[in-house]
């Protein structure tokens, strides 16, 4: 029996697989990666700040995420498009913002991770936004507002 299979206890739920990052160094390595989306970072910078090898690193990152640190990256960078998407930031400016090279690489990668093109994905959202706001103005002058404006928005229902 070796010495690692003595110290994991498959029993326990709270144990990182054998090979994963510890706690600190997932933490260390997200925030790092987190803190400006928009510089390009090598996975060699993001090893040397959890005071590992870059192969090591990658393998232990993939084992606790589930995903490799440039996947797990450009995931992030979307995100932070997906909200930026949500303002009235031009698409243009978004690019810039989470760090791609050029609108083309953006709208491939974001159509790649999303499904549709970032134009697309703002538009329907905007629509589900303001069905959103719709279906709330219908619920409220259903009865809940005696106000003259909810009476006036039950006498134009459909």
């Amino acid at each position: 029996m070796n010495p690692q299979s003595v110290k994991s206890d498959p029993s326990c739920h709270l144990a990182r697989p054998l090979g994963a990052l510890s706690g600190w160094q997932e933490r260390r390595a997200k925030a790092y990666m987190l803190h400006d989306l928009s510089r390009s970072l090598r996975v060699s910078e993001i090893a040397e700040h959890c005071n590992l090898s870059r192969s090591h690193f990658s393998r232990a990152f993939k084992i606790v995420t589930g995903c490799s640190p440039q996947e797990w990256m450009l995931k992030m960078k979307i995100d932070k498009a997906k909200g930026l998407l949500l303002t009235s930031m031009a698409i243009t400016e978004i690019v810039y913002e989470c760090g791609f090279s050029d609108h083309s690489h953006f709208t491939r990668t974001f159509g790649r991770l999303v499904g549709m093109p970032p134009k697309i994905w703002r538009q329907a959202m905007c629509r589900a936004r303001v069905a959103v706001v719709d279906a709330d103005v219908w619920q409220l002058s259903d009865g809940l507002l005696n106000s003259t404006m909810g009476k006036r928005l039950t006498e134009l229902r459909p």
